[in-house]
This record gives C-alpha cells, structure tokens and sequence, in this order.
C-alpha cells in the first residue's frame, strides 16, 4: 500500500468515526478487488477550491462505466465483480459512503476502466480559517 500525501497538513470539519467508516469501506472494497500482486494507493490532496481531495485507487478488474453512478445505490454490486470478490459484501457500503460524504456537505465518486482499477474519490470542505489566521495572512 502506497501513501501520498501533502508536506503541510490539512483540515477538515467532520464527524472523525464517519470518515473513518467511509475510508473502511474504500480501503476494504480496494483489497477485496485488488489481485495479490496489485497495488492500492491512498492519496490526499489540497484541492483548488475549497476541498480536501482523497482518493483510493486501486488496480483490481475495474468497473464498467455503466454500473459507475449505480454502485452507490443500495444493494447494487457489478455481478461480474461480486462474484470474485475473495469476500462476499451486502451493497450497502457505497451507499453508506455516498450518503456521510453528502451529509458533510461533500461528494464522492469513482474514476474507472474495466482492466485498469479503480480510482474512489471525495472531497470535503476544508476547515474556515480562523479570522486571526486570516488577518495574519
């Protein structure tokens, strides 16, 4: 496992046990997915706008372009993919992460191409700088 992230922190308002859930079920999707010999990378990224920016690619089948909005519906799971999964899943855990991201006023998604992995995205809004730190600037 691969980690990329900023020289300088960044922060976030946010429910700490949520955002722990989402990055469990993300991680835990990528393993399950990921051949023994693939690689997953986990990477967070001071976005443009306003936005933390992380991700979790990984280098399992991928998903096809058709089923990319329906996986984070409930009980949705690529048919192919469920079946070599090395753990069976419910379908809920998109959802899950779908509806904590949205609830912290952020988005989420997923980047892929069947044969070339997979990439799930969120952004968060970042922490409102402080009036003193904003003065200071």
């Amino acid at each position: 496992m691969k980690l990329e992230k900023p020289s300088d922190p960044l922060q976030i308002e946010c429910d700490g046990n949520l955002i722990k859930r989402v990055m469990g079920n993300l991680l835990g999707n990528a393993v399950k997915f990921t051949p023994d010999n693939g690689q997953i990378t986990i990477s967070v990224r001071d976005h443009p706008s306003r936005y933390v920016c992380v991700a979790v690619t990984d280098t399992g089948p991928g998903i096809p372009s058709e089923y990319q909005e329906k996986i984070f519906e409930k009980f949705t799971q690529v048919e192919e993919d469920a079946k070599k999964a090395k753990v069976p899943s419910s379908g809920l855990g998109l959802t899950f992460c779908r509806h904590a991201i949205e609830a912290h006023g952020g988005v989420i998604g997923v980047d892929s191409s069947v044969g070339q992995g997979s990439t799930f995205w969120f952004k968060l809004p970042k922490k409102p700088a402080t009036a003193s730190a904003m003065i200071a600037s």
